[in-house]
């Protein structure tokens, strides 16, 4: 499954139109970056799962240089139920072999530690 971001770009003042556009897969990514590094009024950011990687970790780092920089207002909600009962291969709870069920404990302890740095710097709910 691919990361696709659902992206509005706004237009100047006094123009009433947005422009839309899906991007998927590393334009995703690219995109996200670009405007976490680009913005300087806000960052608001909703997702459904937050799980601790190299992708999360380097969008929260992303985060924190925004806020370290001035942007005033960054907030993100990601859906933490989602975060509970799935890991990165999406295996659903109750999991039956005491290795799964430590493992997905560490998942979760990640989760936890990433989640505790970024509302240390900015709202995240």
């Amino acid at each position: 499954m691919e990361n696709i971001l659902f992206h509005a770009h706004q237009e100047p003042k006094g123009q009433k139109t947005n422009k839309y556009q899906i991007l998927e897969g590393a334009s995703f990514l690219t995109d996200q970056f670009y405007e976490i590094e680009s913005a300087q009024d806000r960052i608001w950011i909703q997702t459904m799962a937050l799980e601790a990687g190299h992708f999360s970790n380097l969008l929260a780092r992303k985060l924190i240089m925004a806020k370290s920089r001035g942007v005033p207002d960054i907030r993100l909600v990601y859906d933490a139920f989602s975060d509970y009962v799935t890991d990165n291969t999406f295996n659903h709870l109750p999991l039956p072999k005491k290795e799964d069920r430590e493992f997905k404990s560490f998942l979760l302890g990640q989760n936890k530690e990433l989640v505790d740095i970024l509302k240390s710097h900015f709202k995240v709910t």
